[in-house]
């Protein structure tokens, strides 16, 4: 398996968290500079008692590494991005769909040559984050309001929770760096896909009032759906 490119089974027809992310990582796809774009991670341990060591990790169903890959620093990943989800709650509001609510960190990990190859020594972190959220405030997602928090640098931030102290100390520093984006996110899953999911019908949008404001459904429903959701 090539780790500069693995090899991770896409997910048919993603619901609920994974859809959400997924939109966020469409947008993230205008960092040219990023090789991988993970969704969210799992939470694993290996070893036992004392030799216990916790890592993120993507499934890959290979069968190196037990079938996952660990999200540490490492070169052969490249530049590389993943969530981390936490606090996940639903809400079913009736004849609109199920409110889906949750707090996530953002992790970047990536060599900042790579970014700014002709300058990166004129070039800093803060440079790096701000690309990222002039992405996350500007871009337009269909069902998913997201609300950033704060930003850690910290390794032991970053990956807190985990055994960070397997990383490699040559990716704590330059041209190495990275860094943690903690928010939450409220994702608004359309009752109408379930309805009747053929003939698409893209006008009608749902409106829905949450704690945190109105939020819009902008996903493809059908006339059929449309008409069963004005009769209820």
């Amino acid at each position: 398996m090539s780790y500069n490119n693995p090899s991770i089974p896409a997910k048919s027809n993603p619901k609920l968290i994974d859809a959400a992310l997924n939109q966020v990582n469409s947008l993230l796809s205008q960092l040219t500079w990023l090789n991988n774009r993970f969704g969210k991670c799992e939470d694993l341990i290996d070893g036992k008692g004392r030799e216990e060591k916790r890592f993120p990790a993507v499934y890959t169903g290979s069968k190196n590494d037990k079938g996952y890959l660990r999200l540490f620093p490492d070169s052969r990943l490249g530049n590389f991005t993943y969530f981390y989800v936490t606090n996940q709650n639903i809400k079913v509001i009736p004849h609109q769909g199920q409110l889906i609510t949750f707090d996530f960190g953002l992790i970047f990990w990536f060599n900042i040559e790579d970014i700014y190859p002709s300058d990166y020594k004129n070039k800093s972190i803060e440079n790096v984050k701000s690309e990222v959220i002039d992405i996350l405030n500007v871009g337009v997602m269909s069902d998913v309001m997201i609300r950033l928090n704060n930003i850690q640098e910290l390794a032991s931030d970053i990956y807190r929770g985990f055994s960070f102290s397997e990383i490699d100390n040559q990716f704590l520093m330059r041209p190495y760096s990275g860094f943690r984006i903690n928010g939450n996110m409220r994702y608004l899953e359309p009752i109408c896909e379930a309805v009747q999911p053929e003939l698409p019908f893209d006008v009608y949008k749902n409106r829905v009032e949450t704690d945190g404001g109105v939020m819009y459904s902008t996903r493809n429903c059908t006339e059929g759906a449309i008409n069963k959701l004005i009769e209820l």
